[in-house]
């Protein structure tokens, strides 16, 4: 098993243990709550977030089945053309396993987020959507100054 493997193994394992989301399952009869789960490499893809063909990720596989699991809607994609306003505000929360500028097609070829994208995830999650942003997140959107301003 490589250190990559155990890793991966160990978070799966903790979120599952943990009873993952603590206090995100809908209550009996309440709308689901649905996180958009965004796979995009602007810069290098990782082998959890490259999809062979039409098939999901594995990444996107655990997620979605966790959702399943606890009672949330996963909405797995790849295309940064989803970020506007209007489509955001469907979701309760935005999950990231990305690299890179984002507003660029990158070395996965998926369609880009707008820089118009961009400040609307930043609004949506200034106004109180949730983010969650794992491992590679860290690795995306190395940018200085006005965030506002799509930079």
């Amino acid at each position: 098993m490589t250190r990559r493997d155990m890793l991966l193994r160990t978070g799966v394992g903790m979120l599952t243990l943990s009873q993952f989301p603590l206090g995100w399952a809908a209550p009996e009869g309440a709308p689901r709550r649905r996180i958009l789960f965004f796979t995009k490499s602007s810069g290098f893809e990782h082998s959890v977030v490259k999809r062979q063909g039409d098939q999901l990720s594995h990444a996107e596989k655990i997620v979605t089945e966790l959702g399943d699991k606890h009672g949330f809607e996963v909405t797995c994609t790849k295309d940064g053309r989803l970020f506007t306003a209007e489509n955001l505000a469907q979701y309760d929360a935005f999950f990231f396993s990305t690299t890179g500028d984002l507003t660029q097609p990158g070395t996965d070829k998926n369609p880009p987020m707008t820089p118009e994208g961009k400040v609307a995830l930043l609004e949506a999650i200034s106004n109180g959507k949730g983010f969650i942003g794992v491992h590679n997140a860290t690795d995306t959107f190395h940018s200085p100054g006005d965030r506002k301003a799509g930079n």
